[in-house]
């Protein structure tokens, strides 16, 4: 994994890691008997399907396999909405390094875990109504998007 791949992916994990301790709702996941190669198709479908785009796909499994962590099935999904990616970062450029939104899939026994940090525990850090807003609707993308891999 490069040192660019390696900084999304602590700053992936120490986001996580930071909202931990303020709610216990923040991470999303769904864990699914897809095969892993399915679940991405799939995923990556629903992503488009709600208006997102797909700013960029990382394959992590050769920085983890330096950290001795065995898979061959470890990706992350950079995603966004261009326009709204543009206008919060703008407005709140504290809120940078958490865009764009991250889901990361892989690969566990015999299925596939697809995590994201829930936006909306961002809202606590801003008085804004408008990002308040815009993070809620994030979250229940996230969630529709999940719900419909359940099917």
């Amino acid at each position: 994994m490069n040192a660019l791949a390696r900084l999304f992916f602590i700053m992936f994990l120490s986001g996580c890691l930071t909202v931990a301790n303020a709610r216990e709702d923040n991470i999303l996941m769904i864990r699914t008997e897809q095969p892993f190669e399915i679940a991405m198709e799939k995923i990556q479908g629903l992503i488009e399907e709600y208006g997102y785009s797909i700013a960029h796909t990382q394959r992590c499994d050769g920085g983890l396999n330096d950290f001795d962590y065995e898979t061959d099935y470890y990706r992350v999904i950079f995603f966004g909405k261009y326009e709204e990616v543009k206008a919060l970062s703008n407005d709140h450029p504290e809120i940078i390094p958490f865009l764009p939104l991250k889901f990361l899939v892989f690969a566990e026994n015999d299925e596939t875990v697809i995590v994201s940090l829930n936006p909306d525990v961002l809202a606590d850090y801003f008085d804004n109504t408008d990002i308040k807003n815009q993070l809620q609707r994030w979250q229940n993308d996230i969630n529709e998007m999940f719900s419909e891999m359940r099917l």
